[in-house]
């Protein structure tokens, strides 16, 4: 659980047992540098955040996803594993209780005085062990465990985050690319039409045979455009079948219209990133736990103190097996500390220490880039948003240009030249557009989980 404050997120892994950390830890700003506009309407508030989107379809692929990939399954399987670890830590703060028994038969040596030469033994015993933990090795062990623990989550967490806005990346890309072969399509109509109209000029001799052939070029690129896109989109309904634990054989996304409005995104204050990313949250709980190890490898100075009890019945003849005089019992205390050790404790502490360092160096790291991420996309979005607005302006006086020139050309006023200059910047425009629309969607993705996604600290 991380019930802290925000302000304080980042000073907790440096703060336990009283270590000192490396280095300072890295402070939130105060505001962001990027001016790129947010809005309170809880795009990534909500855990399902995709459903922003109002794309059924990404819905349906992003929880088919969360439900079948291999290497999500993989991760759960692994905090299944951390929990089984925290249970067994518990159980060294209950005693242990062994049943003991057997039964032999020796022979001894003849030569010795009063030996028999063969004896039977049998025995029955419960022995019961309780280690004190004076000095805080089996807590620190528990608190290791679930450190552990609450960072595999984290993993798995962050794994999910990374796999929906993969899919919802690829999606908007193989989107992209079928709103390209429209706009394309769409230019091989109007090229069509142009080489119709040139071969009917040449036939009536109002322009020459090179009109037609420019005409005939144009065309084939277009339809050569096309066919390219086509590998890029097999690409990417591929990778869409990998994330989803499907065949690539058979798996087939339908053609579909790319989404052209973008979901609002919520405020977010600085100082709280730290707690909405699940990877800084696994960082964390990284740090947390090799504190708690430097804690129980210190422990290994000072004695293990163990208290034990046993009662069972040991005989030599299975007649008086439940005879009272059969009967024995014990009760003390006992310690352990091994007095030369070769250096070996000292060894673990200062490798602990040193796991220690590493940890929180990859701690800061990952605040650092956490920060890097989110100002770098917001000032992305921004970006775009501004190119997206020019390139509409672009499209459309290009739109216009082309029309124009079709027009001169059909009255005779100028020639094919001017057609197929004004016919490629309509196209690339339109291209342009497309891509960009798309872009800024992908970019949108990539933010949500720059942000953490729906994924909150308390869980």
């Amino acid at each position: 659980m991380f019930s802290a404050k925000p302000s304080h997120v980042l000073a907790l892994a440096f703060g336990l047992h009283g270590l000192a950390a490396s280095g300072a830890p890295p402070e939130a700003p105060a505001q962001w540098k990027s001016t790129q506009p947010m809005s309170k309407a809880a795009a990534t508030a909500s855990d399902n955040w995709w459903q922003v989107f109002n794309d059924p379809q990404l819905s349906q692929l992003i929880t088919e996803a969360t439900s079948t990939y291999p290497g999500l399954q993989a991760v759960l399987a692994r905090v299944e594993q951390a929990k089984a670890a925290v249970i067994s830590s518990r159980a060294s703060w209950f005693p242990r209780v062994d049943l003991n028994g057997g039964a032999s038969r020796d022979k001894f040596s003849e030569t010795i005085v009063f030996s028999l030469p063969t004896s039977n033994t049998f025995s029955t015993g419960l022995e019961l062990s309780y280690e004190l933990d004076l000095w805080g090795r089996i807590r620190g062990g528990v608190k290791a465990a679930k450190a552990q623990e609450a960072s595999a989550t984290a993993d798995a967490h962050a794994l999910g985050l990374m796999l929906r806005s993969e899919v919802a990346r690829v999606y908007f890309a193989l989107r992209s690319i079928d709103e390209e072969k429209q706009a394309l399509t769409n230019t091989l109509k109007l090229r069509q039409e142009a080489l119709d109209m040139a071969t009917a000029r040449v036939e009536a001799g109002a322009t020459n045979e090179l009109d037609r052939v420019r005409a005939e070029a144009e065309l084939a690129g277009a339809q050569a455009e096309i066919a390219a896109l086509t590998g890029p989109r097999a690409e990417l309904e591929n990778t869409l079948a990998l994330l989803l634990g499907r065949m690539a054989s058979s798996y087939q996304v339908p053609v579909r219209k790319l989404p052209t409005a973008l979901p609002a995104i919520p405020t977010v204050v600085p100082a709280e990133l730290v707690q909405r990313r699940p990877d800084v949250a696994s960082a964390m709980k990284q740090v947390e736990m090799a504190q708690a190890k430097v804690g129980v490898t210190k422990a290994a100075y000072f004695p293990k103190v163990t208290l034990g009890a046993g009662i069972g019945v040991e005989t030599s003849s299975t007649s008086n097996y439940f005879e009272r005089d059969s009967n024995e019992w014990t009760v003390g205390l006992r310690f352990s500390l091994p007095l030369t050790v070769g250096g070996q404790r000292k060894a673990a502490v200062d490798a602990a220490k040193a796991a220690l360092k590493e940890v929180q160096g990859n701690y800061e790291e990952k605040v650092l880039t956490a920060f890097k991420e989110v100002e770098s996309l917001m000032a992305t979005l921004s970006a775009q948003e501004t190119q997206l607005a020019a390139q509409k302006r672009l499209q459309a006086a290009a739109d216009k240009a082309s029309k124009l020139a079709r027009q001169r050309y059909a009255e005779g006023v100028t020639t094919y030249l001017e057609v197929i200059e004004a016919d490629r910047t309509a196209l690339s425009s339109h291209r342009g557009y497309v891509q960009l629309q798309g872009q800024r969607l992908m970019t949108t993705v990539q933010l949500i989980k720059a942000l953490g996604g729906g994924w909150k600290a308390a869980q």
